[in-house]
């Protein structure tokens, strides 16, 4: 099975409308965040890099550890990195090893983009993760205040870029109502991801698990991430 184009095909979904519209077609990439090349050319921060590291060393000592260990890493594992078990769950182990292997050569100021598949998982799982934990800080500051929205997503990462200089990870909120929808969960992460690539979902989702599933399609996932993206 191989990969097939990944350019994303064109579909909105009209701000405030909970139903996505097949009649007004605008390509996602078409937004005001910087086009896939931007993001593939950007350099690794020494934590991104250590981050990587450190994570498919846990990840991959887990099947030896002992009952008493094993639970409290697992703990780690998923509050560190949300999405890492999935991921070694649903990758196979030798891709594991194979990612761990390429975490240990990262280093500060390499670009993210590279020819070997294996690398360009390990790096898009540290973005991955970045996103989810603002996810789920979004989530914990805002427990019982029904104060979870887009809205306030974007405002979080735009405070980070402002105190840190970084990146931004989050468009802004039409953009990204558009382009994944406005409920703050999971799901919005991975599509964000793979608009912000230039892939449709599916295969962003075979970079990130090395096989295709029933996790590939959502019957609410908007229609330009949907389009078939392996063939044999």
């Amino acid at each position: 099975m191989v990969l097939a184009e990944h350019r994303a095909i064109r579909c909105p979904m009209r701000p405030h409308s909970k139903r996505w519209i097949m009649s007004d077609y605008v390509d996602p990439l078409e937004t005001d965040f910087p086009p896939p090349e931007i993001f593939w050319s950007e350099r690794l921060t020494a934590l991104e890099a250590a981050e990587a590291q450190q994570k498919y060393s846990l990840v991959c000592r887990l099947p030896a550890l002992e009952e008493a260990t094993r639970m409290p890493a697992l703990r780690t594992a998923s509050q560190r990195w949300p999405g890492a078990l999935r991921e070694a769950e649903l990758s196979h182990p030798d891709e594991v090893l194979r990612r761990a292997a390429s975490a240990a050569m990262l280093r500060e100021g390499q670009r993210r983009e590279s020819v070997c598949e294996v690398r360009e998982a390990v790096v898009l799982w540290g973005v991955l993760h970045a996103m989810l934990l603002d996810q789920r800080a979004l989530r914990g500051e805002r427990s019982g205040l029904n104060g979870c929205t887009l809205d306030c997503l974007v405002a979080r990462d735009e405070a980070r870029v402002r105190a840190t200089g970084a990146p931004r990870r989050w468009p802004s909120s039409p953009c990204l109502r558009r382009v994944a929808g406005a409920k703050v969960r999971p799901r919005q992460a991975y599509l964000w991801l793979a608009a912000r690539v230039g892939w449709r979902l599916p295969a962003l989702n075979f970079r990130l698990f090395g096989r295709a599933g029933h996790w590939d399609t959502h019957p609410d996932d908007p229609p330009w991430s949907r389009e078939p993206t392996l063939s044999r």
